[in-house]
C-alpha cells in the first residue's frame, strides 16, 4: 500500500503497478478460498437433508 502512494511520480510508477499486482493477486486468492469454503459448506448441508 505504501508503494502506491505516489503513483504518479514518474520514477515511483513501476513500483506502484508492481504493488497494484501484488495486491490483486493476494485479494483474488482471498476471495476464491473464501468461495471453495462456502461452496463445500453448501454441498455438505445439501447432502445431509
Amino acid at each position: 500500500m505504501i508503494d502506491q502512494r505516489f503513483h504518479n511520480y514518474p520514477k515511483r510508477r513501476n513500483k506502484a503497478k508492481a504493488a497494484l499486482r501484488k495486491i490483486k493477486t493476494s485479494a483474488g486468492r482471498q476471495v476464491r478460498d473464501i468461495e471453495r469454503h462456502f461452496t463445500l459448506s453448501n454441498n455438505i448441508n445439501i447432502k445431509n437433508y
